[in-house]
């Protein structure tokens, strides 16, 4: 019993004033060396269209917890006072997947300009020099065409897009990360532009040189079995699990 109290003070001092609702968010005002600080950790209003302020009770908002935003929200825009989007209880990043998990309409997301963290290119979420693909938006479907100079797929970046048809990776990626397409159930085609020979056809996965990690495409998808074969022949099983 001593112990979990300790722990409890521990937490309130390092954390501060837990869950206050305020203008449609549920907020944890953070003490930081800096001051204090807001982290968002409920949307609890009914917009389609959200605009996460840059301030709240003249505190800055920095965090966004995992699971602050479901509902049939289109848009969401994150202001440039943030710095880390889908944080866990103990303040350890995750991913923005699961800040937005219940978004299942999800069109875009935008990124207020003087953000030194993120940025939105097409709605979709990527680290301020584009080189991280952090969050595809859900509900878009189609083929997909990612930008050259993006060197990693984030973890869970394209993770239950149920209705992407196509992926198409560009030379420069360097790593498609943990359940990164997890659920994509119409995938169907992915392309590796590094393969690419000068007549359009491609060389085998046997000759791509990147990082696929655990699970990257389990869950269920319609990549032919031809595919499939060739992912597990060059990447192993671990592909396809999701057990780290």
């Amino acid at each position: 019993m001593k112990q979990f109290i300790l722990v409890y003070l521990l937490l309130q001092f390092s954390v501060g004033v837990f869950g206050q609702a305020i203008d449609n968010f549920t907020v944890t005002v953070e003490n930081t060396e800096i001051g204090d600080v807001i982290i968002i950790e409920k949307y609890t209003g009914n917009e389609e269209n959200v605009v996460i302020p840059e301030y709240i009770n003249g505190y800055l908002v920095t965090k966004i917890r995992m699971w602050s935003f479901s509902g049939t929200i289109k848009t969401i825009t994150i202001p440039a006072s943030i710095k880390k989007i889908g944080i866990d209880f103990s303040g350890r990043d995750v991913s923005p997947f699961h800040a937005f998990m219940g978004c299942n309409e999800i069109e875009s997301f935008y990124v207020a300009e003087g953000n030194n963290y993120f940025c939105s290119v097409d709605g979709i979420l990527f680290s301020k020099d584009e080189t991280i693909l952090y969050r595809y938006p859900r509900s878009r479907s189609g083929a997909y065409l990612v930008p050259e100079g993006v060197e990693i797929i984030y973890d869970w970046a394209f993770a239950q897009c149920v209705n992407l048809s196509s992926v198409i990776f560009p030379i420069s990626l360097q790593q498609i990360g943990y359940e990164a397409f997890r659920s994509c159930l119409n995938l169907s085609t992915i392309l590796f532009e590094s393969l690419k020979r000068n007549d359009g056809t491609y060389l085998s996965y046997e000759n791509l040189n990147i990082k696929i990690d655990l699970g990257a495409f389990n869950g269920g998808n319609s990549l032919s079995e031809n595919i499939r074969s060739n992912l597990l022949k060059r990447f192993g099983p671990i592909i396809y699990e999701n057990e780290r």
